[in-house]
């Protein structure tokens, strides 16, 4: 068309690089290459883990338009879980009415946020890659972001910078900080007594670490709300992290139930529904005691590939900033390497030569697009690196890394 109808939008940085990575000959089933890009888990079945599921269900009437705020028995199922997990001795429960099924974690914010109206909204940086594309989408929300750098995030940032919404991710992706106990508590209480509206963005909710390696974690603010249906509080999970299937793009949205019918009205019009018959296979995967084996599954295996990872990492000279107490990847500062290997995006371009990928620190700056054509790029000299993978594809990522770095010694 010679008339220019469309407006600029931003790839998320993860799918540029992975695109970048394609162009270079990368394919998921290429043995030539190791992803330590990409956030996803390994899939296959691990030590202790629950069987993998081997067939969806293929009933007719799952051929068909299924509830976009999702199947019933799948919503019960999850605020039965919830329930279990995190509401144990509380008088208020969560219902199937407290619970909306969506295509995915992404969608899951997008319903969320295209609910919102003229408000401002604070986030935390850096965070999530895919968020400040989806807050340019909705012009509406004014956002606010407020660095993690020099201090711990904390109810005190929001109720300074006079929000009516806050966004956190926890476990952060990229940092792995986690917000436990206390911490997690006062933002609840602060979002309750203050009455802002508190998203929590727990996708990573299964991969937290302890001290006590035969103690499973769970971390959600579920477990401080007092009043499910009257405390402002939405949280997001789903099983693309937490059971290990991202290709499913079944995710959930937990909160009061007149949240929840404005997040199901959005869906009405945004996307429709998430997979019908995928939500019928995770109902048995959803039991208390089958989701807390996977769970414990999950944190021995990726506490053990943490601890390669660090350590690889400290023995060629790239310690990260801290050790990530939860998710799957390691923030590093790359800032001493030599020239031009000291920048993220440099980094990024000499491993795929090296046929691994990692993903530049600067992608996760979510500020706004107007913002950061303003002023000087943030975490230019950082990258993130996922041990999502299985311990062969963290090996020989790790391996190709050292050649890089030896090769400019």
């Amino acid at each position: 068309m010679e008339k220019n109808i469309f407006r600029t939008l931003p790839t998320s940085g993860v799918t540029e690089v992975m695109q970048k990575a394609v162009a270079a000959g990368f394919a998921f089933d290429n043995p030539e290459w190791a992803n330590l890009g990409q956030g996803a888990p390994e899939v296959s079945q691990i030590d202790g883990g629950l069987d993998r599921v081997a067939n969806i269900p293929n009933d007719p009437l799952l051929q068909m338009y299924g509830p976009v705020s999702g199947q019933k028995a799948v919503r019960q199922k999850i605020a039965d879980l919830y329930n279990a997990l995190y509401r144990q001795g509380s008088a208020s429960k969560y219902s199937w009415e407290n619970v909306s099924i969506c295509g995915g974690g992404r969608l899951a914010l997008a319903r969320i946020v295209a609910t919102l109206g003229n408000i401002r909204l604070g986030k935390f940086n850096p965070d999530y890659t895919a968020y400040s594309g989806l807050f340019d989408t909705f012009p509406q929300i004014e956002t606010v972001t407020m660095s993690r750098e020099g201090s711990v995030p904390s109810p005190r940032h929001i109720k300074e910078h006079h929000l009516d919404a806050a966004l956190i991710s926890n476990p952060c992706n990229p940092t792995g900080e986690v917000f436990f106990g206390d911490e997690l508590k006062h933002f609840v209480a602060s979002a309750r007594e203050e009455q802002y509206l508190l998203i929590m963005d727990e996708c990573y909710s299964n991969y937290i670490y302890t001290n006590t390696k035969q103690k499973t974690t769970f971390v959600s603010a579920a477990e401080y709300i007092q009043d499910v249906d009257i405390d402002p509080v939405l949280i997001i999970d789903g099983v693309t992290k937490t059971l290990r299937y991202p290709g499913w793009r079944v995710c959930w949205v937990l909160g009061p139930k007149e949240m929840i019918a404005r997040v199901d009205a959005a869906g009405s019009f945004l996307d429709g529904g998430a997979n019908h018959p995928v939500q019928s296979a995770i109902l048995p995967l959803l039991e208390p005691e089958k989701y807390r084996q996977e769970a414990q599954a999950i944190q021995k295996r990726f506490r053990e590939k943490r601890a390669y990872m660090v350590n690889r990492l400290k023995n060629i000279g790239l310690a990260p900033t801290s050790v990530p107490n939860g998710a799957f990847y390691v923030w590093v500062d790359i800032a001493s390497l030599p020239a031009p290997l000291n920048t993220g995006m440099a980094f990024m371009e000499a491993a795929l030569r090296k046929k691994v990928i990692v993903i530049p620190g600067e992608y996760f700056d979510i500020r706004s697009h107007a913002e950061k054509n303003k002023t000087e790029k943030l975490f230019s000299s950082f990258i993130r690196i996922s041990y999502g993978g299985d311990m062969v594809t963290l090996e020989k990522g790790m391996d190709a890394i050292e050649s890089l770095l030896s090769a400019t010694a």
